[in-house]
């Protein structure tokens, strides 16, 4: 950015006395790296069949953006990230993807990107974005025991995951930014059926 500003030129020859007029300014408008947001609408807690939208936006300009979608893979041990584009990924201006009803299988953290110009021009990826899909069930709780409103860094508590009537088959886990989704047992806790 600090490259902007206005510029002009001159020519003198090589080997004598003589050089040229200042050429007419032109001037040079450098923006910032174009970076992307990733919205969510209605919502990110999803029920199978409902619809969703993702909305992928460019800061300082959304005109002439091709959009793309990825699914994120994982995050490695050394921060790097892996990105899956999805299958029907590549959209034109608009930064749209839409599903008028989700399933399981839609349940991840999702990401966009958007290109533009030739040579391409892409900005970075978006913030993350985790969909949330769950079966047509009872409503579930997470029950949190024991239960109070504040937690010391040397107590323990459980985590447990249950409908109306019982805990089978639900599995509690965890999304964070970093992390991604984990399984309990595999970093911050036990695993014993229902219960973290």
């Amino acid at each position: 950015e600090s490259d902007a500003g206005k510029y002009s030129c001159y020519g003198t020859e090589t080997e004598g006395s003589r050089s040229s007029q200042w050429s007419d300014e032109v001037t040079l408008t450098v923006s910032g790296e174009a970076r992307t947001v990733l919205s969510v609408s209605p919502q990110k807690w999803l029920t199978e069949g409902d619809p969703v939208t993702l909305n992928c936006e460019v800061n300082g300009s959304s005109t002439g953006w091709t959009f793309s979608w990825f699914t994120v893979l994982s995050v490695n041990t050394d921060l790097s990230v892996r990105y899956e584009p999805l299958s029907d990924s590549s959209r034109g201006d608009g930064g749209k993807y839409t599903v008028s009803s989700v399933a399981l299988k839609h349940t991840g953290v999702y990401v966009c990107r958007a290109e533009r110009g030739k040579p391409a021009s892409f900005t970075t990826y978006s913030n993350t974005q985790p969909l949330w899909v769950t079966g047509v069930s009872p409503p579930v709780s997470l029950i949190i025991s024991p239960s109070r409103t504040q937690h010391f860094t040397s107590d323990s508590l459980s985590l447990s995951c249950e409908d109306q009537s019982n805990s089978d088959g639900w599995t509690v886990r965890r999304y964070t930014e970093s992390r991604g989704l984990k399984d309990c047992s595999s970093v911050w806790g036990s695993q014993t059926g229902s219960t973290c």
